[in-house]
């Protein structure tokens, strides 16, 4: 099954966007074929992973792993009912997220270090 077939079929099954992006970024992973779609790959200072960009036939989609705040910080850059909906934990761990680039509307390619601890927090 072709990249193409492979998204137009969970379109079919009723996955949005968001959700095929997602999957196909863990299938990728599972297979171990992430680095045949990468473009870039964006990490800290520190070696962390922050994001990466992956060509598909669909189009490019993001990944941005996942992360932990310092709690001050963590308080300081979140509400309480945005932690319970974004988090691993409800409070630090936040969520990985994958999407196709055109539905970035606050994630920015030129400045992705947002989400690093490292750098936040100097």
């Amino acid at each position: 099954m072709s990249e193409n077939e492979w998204f137009l079929q969970l379109i079919r099954d009723g996955k949005s966007r968001t959700e095929a992006a997602e999957a196909f970024y863990q299938m990728l992973e599972r297979r171990g074929e992430i680095r045949s779609h990468l473009v870039v790959t964006y990490r800290c200072p520190h070696r962390c992973l922050l994001a990466q960009v992956l060509r598909t036939d669909r189009g490019l989609i993001v990944h941005r792993a996942r992360y932990k705040l310092s709690p001050g910080l963590n308080s300081q850059a979140s509400s309480e009912s945005g932690r319970s909906k974004n988090t691993e934990d409800g409070d630090r761990r936040w969520k990985a997220s994958t999407f196709y680039l055109d539905q970035a509307v606050n994630v920015t390619l030129d400045c992705p270090v947002a989400s690093c601890q490292y750098l936040r927090e100097g």
